[in-house]
């Protein structure tokens, strides 16, 4: 990518990794993580013309879904 001067570089993460999620402490700290080599790489490598993104696509609605967490974010809580 550095040397064709372009590159774009997309990671999936999700909701998780930005808002608490009781029980859920592993996936948190790894969603978190993808959020922050994202920006670590865009960082790193803007001046290359490469980005860096990480798209959160939500809740897809399964059979194996587990019931609704239970989002804390700030002081606001949310179903």
């Amino acid at each position: 990518m550095k040397e064709r001067g372009w590159g774009r570089i997309i990671h999936i993460s999700g909701r998780d990794g930005f808002a608490v999620i009781p029980n859920r402490a592993h996936n948190v700290t790894c969603k978190a993580g993808v959020f922050a080599l994202s920006k670590a790489i865009a960082v790193e490598f803007g001046e290359f013309g490469i980005t860096a993104n990480a798209v959160a696509p939500g809740i897809i609605d399964t059979a194996n879904r587990e019931s609704p967490a239970v989002v804390v974010v700030g002081d606001i809580v949310t179903n």
